[in-house]
């Protein structure tokens, strides 16, 4: 996949659904390239480790395929929800095989509060790995919940990734990682008045009540706009107007500093920035 804009989308599988599965046998592997996923849908799930759904799911089979990768490079993964999910994580899961994340965003991705998968990134068997270097998250919610004493688990809370301690074994976070607010031109506020019971950008209302989304919650999403806030500005895809704000996001000129850069604009800080 490359280039691609993947938004608005509704997964109704309750089992393996999910909006980009891989679960066949593959000899190259795959990749995601300069892609954003934003408010997509998962509103069933799996009940069991087997079973689960999301933005992306990773569920190679047999004892080999384990070792086959799904890289993901310069991707938006943002206010997607899984809705009414028991087991399931919201942006990327893996059951068999490995996914690398390099130079992309995971910010306002929305879980049911019963849920046991992350909002962003949750591994569920032995068989599946999940590394991340140069990705922005934000990472705000339940402190008590991290190990002080543990660095890689002092950055990530229950809440967050679903960081169990078997979840720590299979999620590592290499270099370069930041995290904190993408400063999004929709800001999670204006996403999270779209719908009913959606109360932050990790979990839905902790009162036990299951969202209700009406038929104009999903024309509500396709006009979220994940561009990064900064003086530089942007270019809109549709009427081709120039628009630029004050500020600078913590994604600009936040990639990897091996990365080819020469596709951004001038000025581009000699850097890439993270996210599509």
């Amino acid at each position: 996949l490359r280039r691609c804009r993947i938004v608005g989308n509704r997964s109704a599988v309750n089992g393996n659904g999910g909006i980009a599965v891989f679960d066949l046998q593959c000899k190259e592997g795959h990749a995601i390239t300069n892609c954003v996923f934003v408010g997509n849908q998962m509103i069933a799930g799996g009940n069991s480790e087997a079973q689960r759904s999301g933005v992306i799911v990773v569920r190679y089979y047999g004892e080999q395929q384990k070792n086959q990768a799904v890289d993901v490079a310069n991707c938006t993964f943002a206010y997607n929800i899984a809705a009414n999910h028991s087991t399931a994580a919201c942006a990327a899961t893996v059951y068999a095989g490995k996914l690398h994340f390099i130079n992309s965003i995971f910010y306002g991705n929305v879980i049911n509060w019963k849920a046991s998968g992350g909002a962003d990134l949750s591994v569920t068997s032995a068989n599946g790995s999940i590394f991340a270097e140069y990705c922005l998250f934000d990472i705000t919610a339940d402190p008590e919940e991290i190990d002080a004493n543990d660095e890689q688990r002092r950055k990530l809370c229950r809440h967050h990734f679903n960081l169990t301690a078997y979840d720590a074994k299979y999620i590592t976070l290499g270099d370069g990682n930041v995290y904190g607010n993408p400063d999004f031109v929709t800001k999670v506020d204006e996403f999270c008045s779209l719908g009913t019971n959606i109360k932050s950008p990790k979990l839905l209302s902790p009162t036990g009540t299951s969202p209700s989304f009406d038929e104009m919650f999903s024309p509500a999403l396709l006009s979220l706009n994940v561009h990064l806030r900064g003086r530089s500005g942007y270019t809109d895809e549709v009427t081709g107007e120039h628009r630029s704000y004050f500020g600078k996001s913590a994604a600009i000129d936040a990639g990897n500093p091996q990365s080819d850069y020469s596709n951004e604009p001038s000025p581009n800080g000699k850097r890439v920035n993270l996210g599509v």
